[in-house]
């Protein structure tokens, strides 16, 4: 019996997107309208050539239709000549209502797709859940806490774990949870009105500028050549101060409204 050009299924309801039968090299497609928030769709593989290949994947659409539109949902595992008589199940989540059915055969195989419209089970959750050492595609993959993404390889990994505790491999570099014991510095101003040039210590991660004199106003800038124009003012009396810094190298640029005057700089690395 043909399949209806578009399978409607109501939630609960099962349907076939294919027929179990066997498929030479092409690619198929089956339109179907789910109410719904996802389908659990399984491929049974009765039997295949060997080399040979099948591709199911999910897409959708909204406006763009027409123009060619195509949003990738999910889509099952490369099935290869290895997969006789078995059985693989995917639930697809994020859906509108029409969604689109794709296999793609590379050689000859007997197989069908099998599809179930559900709700209960289904969330954004469901939908972050990945595959072990699956490829990570940006922004649209999403990750449980416990996993990572390798950017080298940019693929997503389980967090291993042995004996309760966390594994790691490789080189490690640990940072400690304080601060290293700090830096002073008396950084002079001899002149007033001049821009001076300070450069904190290679990897600070905090600092403080402590202006003690009573009668001078320091102007600081993080460019060159703008503390008389493009400034902010650190009073007498006060301090300035940055937590969390991630450069490795930094300077602060800085000029006095009085000459001799000292800044009191105390530095993390």
């Amino acid at each position: 019996m043909a399949l209806p050009t578009v399978v409607s299924l109501n939630e609960f309801q099962s349907s076939s997107y294919f027929e179990l039968e066997t498929r030479t090299s092409g690619t198929y497609i089956q339109l179907s309208e789910i109410r719904g928030n996802s389908i659990l769709s399984s491929i049974y593989v009765e039997s295949i050539t060997p080399g040979s290949t099948i591709k199911v994947n999910y897409f959708d659409t909204t406006t763009g239709a027409n123009l060619g539109e195509r949003f990738d949902l999910l889509s099952h595992d490369l099935v290869d000549d290895t997969s006789t008589n078995q059985t693989f199940r995917i639930l697809v989540g994020r859906i509108h209502r029409r969604v689109v059915c794709e296999v793609i055969v590379v050689g000859s195989a007997s197989f069908s797709v099998y599809a179930t419209a559900i709700t209960s089970s289904a969330s954004e959750i469901d939908s972050a859940l990945i595959r072990d050492g699956e490829d990570y595609t940006d922004p649209e993959d999403q990750a449980m806490p416990m996993a990572y993404l390798d950017e080298t390889t940019d693929q997503l990994f389980f967090v291993r774990g042995i004996n309760g505790a966390i594994k790691v491999t490789g080189t490690v570099t640990a940072l400690s949870g304080g601060k290293s014991i700090p830096k002073s510095t008396r950084f002079n101003l001899a002149l007033a009105a001049t821009e001076y040039e300070y450069t904190f210590s290679t990897n600070t991660i905090s600092f403080w500028i402590n202006n003690e004199n009573t009668n001078a106003t320091i102007k600081a800038s993080w460019q060159s050549g703008e503390t008389a124009t493009n400034y902010f003012s650190i009073k007498p009396g006060q301090t300035y101060s940055e937590e969390g810094i991630i450069a490795t190298t930094i300077k602060i640029y800085v000029q006095s409204s009085k000459p001799n005057i000292d800044l009191s700089i105390i530095e993390w690395t």
